[in-house]
This record gives C-alpha cells, structure tokens and sequence, in this order.
C-alpha cells in the first residue's frame, strides 16, 4: 500500500477542520437561540438549517453556472446543516 499523496493529505485535513469549524458553529447558535428565545422550540436548529441549506443551494447554483468556487465553505456549511445529521 502507498503512501496517500500530499495533496489528498491536505485535503482531507481541510474537510476535518471545515466539518469542526461547522459543527462547533452549529452549536454556538443553538445555544444562543435557546438563551434567547427559550427552550421552547429548538429555533436555533431551524435558523442552522434555513441559512446552511441557502448557503449550500447558493454553491450549488453558482457551480451549475460554471462559477469556480473553493472547496473549503460547503464542507463547513455542511457541518451545520441536516446533511450532518
């Protein structure tokens, strides 16, 4: 078995910091909303969800149209949407 190369490396480690960065970023706003609003309705949830599935639909849409974007901000968008659920 080889070695992985450098670059699968390195973007595998991208993947893993963008998925933390995401996922811690879930959190944060979860709690915020629940300080705020109550613990009612997980409205923090919701408002993860609306805005990570807008930014995700964004990419996506830009990437349909040929836009060239970077790899790094839909890994951190799916660490607060359902997808990593």
């Amino acid at each position: 078995m080889r070695a992985p190369h450098a670059s699968t490396v390195t973007r595998l480690g991208l993947v893993a910091l963008g998925g933390a960065l995401g996922s811690v970023l879930r959190y944060l706003v979860a709690n915020a909303a629940m300080a705020w609003a109550g613990p009612a309705f997980p409205w923090g949830t919701l408002a993860v969800n609306l805005v990570g599935s807008f930014v995700l639909g964004l990419l996506v849409g830009a990437a349909v149209h040929g836009h060239r974007l970077a790899e790094g901000p839909d890994v951190t968008v799916g660490g607060r949407t359902p997808s990593s659920a």
